[in-house]
């Protein structure tokens, strides 16, 4: 399931490989533009940007819910940028999987029972 997603002069690039094609551990990922989850839980990706009232689940907080733009607050992300930022959800069940480059969603996380990946990553288009 490749797919090439754009917004403005951003292209969000996805595929889908088995677990044992990673070349190091997923949870030493350096790279903050690029997110693995668990392809089984992603049902109906899809790129939006960030709008009021979004909810996520960020890794490292057990599950629990904070608004994207608390987020944003948290991030120091500049109030002029955060109307425009992406975000990947899953459509099948309103779930915002990444805010891209600042926090992946507690859903769809990779765990020991992870066979397949579904990595995105978010770039500038190349004619940028």
């Amino acid at each position: 399931d490749p797919c090439t997603v754009a917004l403005d002069d951003w292209m969000l690039t996805c595929n889908t490989m088995p677990v044992a094609a990673l070349s190091l551990p997923w949870g030493r990922n350096p790279d903050r533009w690029m997110a693995g989850f668990d392809r089984a839980l992603v049902l109906a990706p899809a790129l939006m940007v960030a709008s009021p009232g979004m909810h996520i689940a960020p890794l490292g907080m057990g599950g629990r819910r904070k608004q994207v733009g608390d987020l944003f607050t948290d991030r120091k992300v500049a109030p002029a940028l955060r109307a425009g930022w992406p975000v990947v959800v899953d459509r099948a069940n309103n779930t915002v999987l990444w805010v891209c480059g600042l926090a992946q969603s507690h859903h769809a996380r990779i765990t020991d029972a992870t066979q397949h990946l579904w990595v995105a990553q978010w770039a500038p288009s190349a004619g940028r």
